[in-house]
C-alpha cells in the first residue's frame, strides 16, 4: 500500500480516516475472492498488508491511526531507505512500535558505479535492532542490480549475526576478503579498506552513485 507515493495528504484528508479506510477496502477486496481460491493458496483468514514508507509518507500519524483501528497486527512497513544517514535513530518510534523491515536502497535509476554505506549500514542495523523488537528483518530495494555486491552480502548476513558477537566492520571485511579470494592477501585487504573508506562510505543521503560526466 502506498496511496500517496512521493506526495502528501490532500486537503481535507486525515491520517485517522484515510489509512484505516484503505485497509478496510483492501480487506473487502480480499474477502470478495472465493474462499476456495484463498484456501488453495494457503492464505490466512485475515491477511497482513505491506505498507511502503518513502520520503516521509505515510506520515507518523498514519501508523498510530492504523494501530488504533483494529489493524495493530495487520500490517508491516517496508522502510525503503533505512540506510540513509540517521534513519535508525528514529524509525522505531516513527512506526509507532509496529513491525517494519530494514531495507537498503543502494541503487537508484539502475546507474552503474562504486557507491554505498558499508560501515554505517551495519552500525545502523544493530542500532535499530537495539531500540526495540519491532524490526522483523532486512530487505533490499534497489532500482538496479549487479553493482557493489559486497553491500548485499553484508546486508543479508546481518540477521545471522548475534548482536553480542557482532564484528567490527574491519573484522567483517577481513573475513569477507578471505572468503572472496580464498587466500589471506594483505594487498587485497588493503584495496578493500581503501574502497570501504571512500566510495563505500557515502556520508550523505545521496541517492545512489553519481551520474556519468562523460557521454
Amino acid at each position: 500500500m502506498d496511496p500517496f507515493h512521493e506526495g502528501s495528504l490532500p486537503a481535507g484528508v486525515s491520517n485517522a480516516t484515510c489509512y484505516p479506510g484503505v485497509m478496510a477496502s483492501l480487506d473487502n477486496y480480499y474477502n470478495s475472492i472465493p474462499k476456495e481460491k484463498r484456501t488453495a493458496y494457503g492464505t490466512p483468514e485475515k491477511p497482513k498488508w505491506i505498507i511502503q514508507y518513502w520520503q516521509g509518507v505515510p506520515q507518523q500519524g498514519a501508523f498510530s491511526a492504523m494501530g488504533s483501528e483494529n489493524y495493530k497486527e495487520r500490517f508491516i512497513a517496508l522502510d525503503l531507505f533505512s540506510d540513509a544517514p540517521g534513519k535508525a535513530r528514529w524509525n522505531t518510534d516513527y512506526f509507532s512500535g509496529r513491525p517494519y523491515i530494514f531495507c537498503m536502497l543502494h541503487n537508484f535509476g539502475g546507474r552503474s558505479g562504486m557507491h554505498g554505506r558499508l560501515e554505517t549500514t551495519m552500525e545502523d542495523y544493530f542500532r535499530a535492532l537495539a531500540k526495540g523488537n519491532n524490526m522483523k528483518g532486512v530487505g533490499a530495494t534497489p532500482e538496479g542490480t549487479e553493482t557493489n555486491p559486497i553491500l548485499y552480502d553484508m546486508l543479508f548476513e546481518l540477521p545471522w549475526i548475534a548482536p553480542e558477537a557482532r564484528p567490527t566492520v574491519d573484522e567483517w571485511l577481513e573475513e569477507y576478503t578471505y572468503s572472496r579470494y580464498g587466500i589471506k592477501n594483505n594487498k587485497a585487504l588493503a584495496a578493500m579498506q581503501k574502497l570501504k573508506n571512500s566510495v563505500w562510505a557515502c556520508p550523505t543521503d545521496q541517492q545512489g552513485t553519481s551520474e556519468a560526466v562523460i557521454l
